[in-house]
């Protein structure tokens, strides 16, 4: 698996470094996804409140299920989204944590 995802991240950066967007994001989601499987069940917990990678605002977990979690976004300042959304457990990270600003 980390085999894989070193490939897919060399692949990626070429793709960006050669304008590729298109390819980039998929390469990206599916390093995004190799991410998720090495998640360990329980870091993500149903009631948690974590920030999403490139989102602003807080997404509240309802389930957990594989490699997804699913739960409501409460952009800040405005009433929590009605509707459920989706989002990789790799993709969620406790607030205050930086991991995606690198």
């Amino acid at each position: 698996m980390l085999a894989e995802m070193e490939r897919l991240q060399k692949e990626a950066e070429r793709c960006r470094e050669e304008g590729r967007w298109n390819e980039w994001e998929v390469l990206k989601r599916r390093y995004d996804v190799a991410r998720s499987h090495l998640v360990e069940a329980g870091t993500v917990r149903v009631g948690g409140q974590y920030r999403v990678e490139d989102h602003e605002g807080l997404f509240t977990v309802t389930r957990v299920r594989g490699i997804m979690a699913f739960g409501y976004f409460t952009p800040p300042g405005n009433d929590p989204t009605q509707e459920e959304q989706a989002f990789l457990v790799a993709l969620l990270h406790p607030p205050g944590d930086n991991a995606d600003e690198k």
